[in-house]
């Protein structure tokens, strides 16, 4: 007898409602048109980070970098960004240590 695959949520999924326990309970509302239906992009955004100004994170060799989800409202397309470390997700995305910045 094949045994029934287990069935996982999409991390999309798990983010978005990560989201909206932090918000406590509620969706969140686009600040152009006040509408509430969204969607998580499926790609991450990894914004290059430093520890000083006086060396830009382009001049590293392997920068560290603040990882954030995007939030689409489908509705007049405002982008919105999360920080995955502030949600408590980086261990959803498997990120190395090294990338866990403290926002």
């Amino acid at each position: 007898m094949a045994s029934k695959p287990i069935e996982t949520k999409p991390k999309t999924e798990i983010a978005y409602e990560a989201l909206i326990q932090r918000l406590g309970g509620k969706e969140p509302t686009c600040l152009i048109c006040h509408g509430q239906d969204w969607v998580v992009e499926t790609h991450l955004a990894a914004v290059p980070a430093t520890q000083q100004f006086e060396h830009p994170p382009w001049k590293e060799r392997d920068p560290l970098v603040f990882p954030y989800m995007a939030m689409v409202c489908k509705s007049c397309g405002h982008t919105v960004f999360f920080n995955l470390v502030q949600l408590g997700l980086t261990d959803l995305f498997d990120m190395h240590p090294l990338e866990k910045v403290t926002a």
